[in-house]
């Protein structure tokens, strides 16, 4: 009679604790999502409610420097800025590598040049994809030549 006792009490415990678990899980809507972003474009609209705005500049072959502004609901830098248009590139093993930024294609196979990005004048050691963005940072894409 202890163990039908025992047994029915772990299962109730155990129902209990499923119970608590899908109940106290994550009750988050679309509204609500949490956006952790910042891009870059001349003024890209995204949707009224978790959309953030970051300041992207691009320095070209040239040195010659210009500022867009990205308003976006993206959680990471790369997406913010395909989603922008600002940049195409091809997913490879480390996430998107940048080839075009701006209209203007940095080819490394060809002249050994590439897109270098910072963030406040400092080079990142994370790719486009992996660096999560806020409200108000600055990104920079500068066009590097080995």
């Amino acid at each position: 009679m202890k163990k039908i006792i025992q047994i029915v009490l772990v299962v109730i415990i155990a129902a209990a604790s499923v119970f608590c678990i899908a109940s106290c899980g994550d009750k988050r809507t679309d509204t609500d999502t949490q956006v952790k972003t910042s891009g870059a474009v001349e003024s890209v609209p995204a949707k009224e409610n978790n959309k953030i705005t970051i300041t992207v500049t691009v320095v070209d072959d040239k040195g010659e420097s210009k500022d867009f502004e990205i308003a976006t609901e993206a959680d990471n830098l790369g997406d913010a800025l395909v989603e922008a248009g600002l940049v195409e590139g091809e997913n490879g093993p480390y996430g998107l590598y940048i080839n075009s930024v701006n209209g203007l294609t940095a080819d490394y196979d060809e002249d050994k040049s590439y897109w270098a990005i910072s963030k406040n004048g400092e080079y990142l050691m994370t790719g486009a994809d992996s660096t999560a963005i806020a409200d108000g940072e600055h990104y920079e894409l500068t066009y590097t030549k080995e």
